[in-house]
């Protein structure tokens, strides 16, 4: 074999490696912006279902993982204008029968160092705010729903 076919050779397959490469990095791409389509239009889909502006005092809360909080609260305002959320269906939160008693789970925002005296929380503009001052997102509560009470028995409905 001459150096000349062993230089082609090489170049050839330094090609077929790099276009695996390019091909690998692609598909991570497309799986990537796939899942956070289809997250966004998960929350999309919530947000029809619900209108909602709940505001209260904090009873208890505690971490669930990462920055996602349990929070139960006493509600001081509670309109539920719309709350299509079936069974399966992702859901913020429950709150007891006789709306007395309000569970979420969410999301704290760094910046949040006090203590959670006050918590407002609204599907309209997608907000939760806490102590009066931090704002963060509002979000379904994905993989910890499970931590949130039963709604089965009729004591919870979910929101």
């Amino acid at each position: 074999m001459t150096a000349r076919r062993k230089y082609i050779r090489i170049i050839c397959w330094s090609l077929v490696v790099i276009l695996i490469i390019m091909a690998g990095i692609v598909g991570v791409m497309v799986i990537f912006f796939s899942t956070s389509a289809s997250y966004h239009h998960g929350q999309d889909e919530y947000f029809s279902k619900v209108d909602y502006h709940l505001e209260g005092s904090v009873e208890s809360y505690r971490n669930v993982g990462g920055s996602y909080y349990l929070i139960e609260f006493t509600p001081t305002t509670f309109e539920i204008s719309k709350n299509k959320i079936n069974n399966g269906d992702s859901h913020v939160g429950v709150y007891s029968s006789d709306s007395s008693s309000v569970m979420i789970i969410a999301s704290t925002p760094l910046s949040l160092k006090d203590d959670m005296e006050y918590v407002e929380i609204s599907s309209r503009n997608r907000h939760i705010i806490f102590n009066d001052s931090i704002c963060n997102t509002l979000r379904t509560a994905g993989t910890y729903e499970h931590i949130l009470p039963s709604s089965l028995n009729g004591k919870f409905i979910k929101f």
